[in-house]
């Protein structure tokens, strides 16, 4: 469970954006690697759970991922976007807007409260290999309550914004892909990207959204700056619910609430 923590400084240490895939060599156990087609084939057989990553090495520890984003557990295709094996070039690139969601939880005074935070790109935004000039918005703020701690808060989170967060303010039409820059549930993106797997309890991820994973403790691309913003806003929102600002005394757990910006 994630709570609000103290702002990290970006991480330095040497960046490597890498091609990473599960694959079988043959029998004598070589592997030859061709991604100049629509998917990542090893030995002429499509590579599994391919993604694109970006890491540092940490001493004693392995390396730390700052983004990534997978292109699905079972025969991706991924057609143009391994070319440069940047996750934040191909979000940029694949995506026709973004949406950063970012779950926070705290026990205040005997009660469990998260509080969710989503930033996207401005409406009207369709994507392109260039982060400059990307306008970004907050879009919504959910605070719950729990009656217990929490099961998957930051599931729970995004649930409450893909569903209750976005109607007006993101085009959501069929031909539109939106990716969803998260920064927990790394290992399970493939599964949760090709649907064979829910995001949250049984939920699947409808068609138009993709996630992409981000750390908060880096600054190195928009995807990363966006997460940082969902991570302070909800942490500013509980911070108030601490502090007395926001009077949380007359709710009764379980509940869910959309509230306002402060």
């Amino acid at each position: 469970m994630k709570s609000t923590k103290k702002r990290k400084k970006n991480r330095a240490g040497p960046r490597s954006d890498c091609l990473v895939f599960s694959a079988t060599a043959d029998e004598n156990g070589s592997i030859l690697v061709d991604w100049s087609g629509q998917k990542v084939l090893v030995n002429g057989v499509p590579a599994q759970d391919v993604r694109v990553e970006r890491t540092y090495p940490r001493v004693d520890k392995g390396a730390k991922v700052v983004s990534s984003f997978n292109f699905g557990a079972n025969n991706p295709e991924v057609t143009g976007y391994t070319s440069q094996w940047s996750p934040h070039r191909a979000a940029l690139q694949r995506f026709d807007s973004l949406v950063s969601v970012d779950t926070n939880t705290r026990l205040i005074k005997g009660v469990w409260v998260s509080v969710t935070a989503a930033w996207a790109t401005e409406s009207g935004w369709r994507g392109g290999g260039n982060e400059g000039g990307i306008n970004l918005n907050l879009q919504c703020l959910f605070l719950e309550l729990h009656a217990s701690a929490p099961l998957d808060p930051e599931g729970r989170g995004w649930y409450s914004v893909l569903n209750f967060g976005l109607e007006q303010n993101q085009d959501r039409s069929s031909d539109r892909l939106i990716g969803v820059i998260v920064d927990s549930k790394l290992g399970d993106h493939g599964k949760i990207n090709d649907r064979s797997l829910g995001y949250f309890s049984n939920f699947l991820l409808p068609q138009e959204f993709s996630l992409v994973y981000a750390s908060d403790q880096s600054a190195d691309s928009i995807v990363n700056t966006m997460i940082r913003l969902c991570d302070k806003s909800a942490g500013d929102i509980l911070a108030a619910v601490e502090a007395g600002e926001v009077d949380i005394s007359n709710l009764t757990p379980p509940i869910l609430l959309k509230i306002q910006q402060m």
